[in-house]
């Protein structure tokens, strides 16, 4: 099966590198917190098929264009930093994502963040939208309640991973 390409603004460029204007597309931004960096984690971004935006101290940006792929790239983060005796938290939020250059801005990646910064030590928290996108997908949720949009009276419905199967070992042909 093809993917839907549901990209909205400009089109990008051939070189990621030449992209100096703001573009918008869809795509599912995952951001984990850790008291330190996570190994691996650019290599589980990449496992899941997603496009890693930064691995700094204490948190790990990717987008990736499925909102499964994001959350069972975050299961398996949680997995391997747990292995190593460090608890990760994280969010993940569908959407429109603006990229400026090789970075992402706009309340997308805000959005992701405060989600994340809302998890409970070794959670993955989501957005309602998350969880209506992967139904069949075999991932469980446990409703959340709401949080509070700093500086509007706007709340978000999040829901906590309770239950996702890792990433499929691929086949050699």
């Amino acid at each position: 099966m093809e993917a839907l390409d549901l990209r909205v603004g400009r089109s990008r460029c051939s070189s990621p590198s030449t992209r100096v204007t703001r573009e918008t597309e869809l795509a599912t931004i995952l951001y984990a917190l850790t008291a330190d960096r996570p190994a691996g984690a650019g290599r589980q971004v990449q496992a899941h098929r997603g496009r890693l935006i930064r691995s700094t101290g204490g948190s790990t940006v990717a987008t990736f264009d499925s909102p499964v792929r994001a959350l069972r790239c975050a299961a398996a983060l949680r997995e391997d930093a747990s292995a190593s005796g460090i608890s990760v938290r994280a969010g993940v939020r569908a959407g429109e994502v603006e990229f400026a250059g090789e970075d992402i801005g706009g309340a997308s990646g805000r959005v992701a963040a405060a989600v994340a910064g809302a998890a409970r030590p070794a959670e993955i928290l989501a957005w309602r939208i998350v969880k209506d996108l992967v139904v069949g997908s075999g991932i469980a949720f446990a409703d959340r309640g709401t949080q509070r949009r700093a500086g509007t009276a706007e709340k978000w419905p999040l829901v906590a991973v309770t239950a996702c199967s890792r990433l499929p070992a691929r086949r050699h042909s």
